[in-house]
């Protein structure tokens, strides 16, 4: 397993004077830096902790403080702890995987299934 700290931008807020045609919200954004646990299969979850910029201008030590959990974590699941099923939740498989290869698969079977159902 390996852990990974990545990073979504999000939205932080609305300023309606920050509107205009290509931000017609006036959304605010910022990056979200959370850690991703990793299997050798594909598999991924994402830890329910983020740390959040309120500005892309810098992220004001987000992505340290995210960078000292991963290792903490990475650290706790070297020496035998498990991943806590209340604080990870599984997303998509790492593109190209076993996982993400099984997981068409299981599509395409799925698919099948109801246009028999269908026909």
């Amino acid at each position: 397993m390996q852990f990974l700290v990545v990073s979504d931008l999000v939205v932080v807020g609305c300023d309606a004077e920050m509107a205009d045609i290509s931000n017609p919200r006036g959304e605010i954004h910022g990056e979200a830096f959370y850690i991703v646990a990793e299997a050798h299969t594909g598999r991924r979850w994402a830890h329910d902790h983020s740390f959040i910029t309120t500005a892309m201008n810098g992220d004001g030590g987000c992505a340290a403080r995210a960078e000292a959990l991963r290792a903490r974590i990475a650290d706790a699941y070297g020496a035998g702890r498990k991943l806590d099923q209340n604080r990870w939740r599984e997303i998509d498989p790492c593109y190209g995987s076993d996982a993400y290869i099984a997981q068409d698969i299981e599509f395409d079977r799925w698919s099948r299934e109801r246009e028999d159902e269908l026909a």
